[in-house]
């Protein structure tokens, strides 16, 4: 549910209805944590990001980057991982005290990132302070797109929903890549447009990039663009595993969707986004009401 702040997550929490994290971030942080298999650490930092205070929206004793204290560590659980991980009765202490713990030991290992901080608080929880992204240590910001902070979009509704906290590590790499594909295709189409407003609706766009094309593994030049390390085999993974479930569809094409020149090595895959609630199923109940 929107408000005029922002996104309701849960309860008390409120968030952001758009989180642009660098796209430098995904490839020393995000990739780094799905390799080393904390892809729970990977997703707390999103919902972190994503309910932290931000830049001009706080107050003259909060910081930008500050959780509100009053929003509870469970609750932030059941944002980053199944809430049935450990039972859904946030007033049972048993389940209450695992939830908390699994947060504590994610905080840990952001924490020695230098993504946030921890200030404590006498005979209270510490205080979360999320920072900018590039592990500088420096105050949380939003990242503006000039050169050195391109970033990628993270739907607020996803994380508010519960879906985020249900993905697996290959699914969470395959989502953040396929969002990046969405942004670079945009910024494609714009060009050979000559500034035509072609951006989609986020998450879902368009794009034909191959996988290995994220690393810079497909034999072209990456150019000035940043090279995220998730590996070919962890994002067919999460690819087909989101194409069951409806998240993304593909089909086989032989000329450049934009410019319709024929490609002249082989076919390539155009895959579509559908990164909303309710995936494809949202997409064919919108496209159903239309027709009517």
């Amino acid at each position: 549910m929107a408000t005029e702040t922002g996104l309701s997550y849960a309860g008390n929490i409120t968030g952001k209805r758009v989180l642009r994290i660098r796209e430098t971030h995904v490839r020393d942080h995000i990739a780094t944590l799905i390799r080393q298999k904390r892809a729970g650490a990977a997703k707390l930092d999103l919902v972190l990001r994503a309910i932290a205070l931000a830049p001009g929206h706080t107050g003259k004793r909060q910081l930008p980057g500050l959780v509100l204290p009053r929003i509870r560590y469970e609750e932030i659980h059941d944002l980053a991982r199944s809430p049935l991980a450990y039972g859904s009765d946030l007033e049972d202490p048993k389940v209450v005290d695992a939830k908390r713990k699994w947060i504590a030991e994610q905080l840990r290992v952001l924490e020695k990132l230098q993504l946030l901080r921890r200030e404590p608080r006498p005979g209270k929880r510490p205080r979360i302070v999320v920072l900018r992204d590039d592990g500088s240590g420096d105050p949380f910001d939003d990242p503006d797109g000039s050169p050195g902070n391109s970033y990628v979009r993270i739907s607020g509704e996803l994380l508010a929903s519960g879906w985020l906290a249900d993905l697996s590590a290959s699914e969470l790499a395959f989502y953040i890549a396929a969002m990046i594909a969405e942004r670079y295709e945009s910024d494609r189409r714009r060009r050979l447009r000559e500034g035509a407003n072609t951006e989609s609706s986020l998450g879902e766009g368009q794009w034909f990039r191959s996988l290995s094309w994220f690393a810079g593994e497909d034999g072209f030049s990456g150019g000035n663009r940043v090279l995220i390390p998730f590996s070919t085999a962890s994002l067919d993974r999460g690819l087909r595993s989101l194409l069951r479930k409806g998240y993304v569809s593909k089909t086989t094409i032989k000329t450049d969707p934009v410019t319709k020149r024929r490609f002249e090595t082989r076919r390539r895959n155009l895959y579509t986004n559908h990164f909303v609630v309710g995936g494809l199923e949202a997409q064919e109940s919108m496209r159903d009401s239309a027709a009517t």
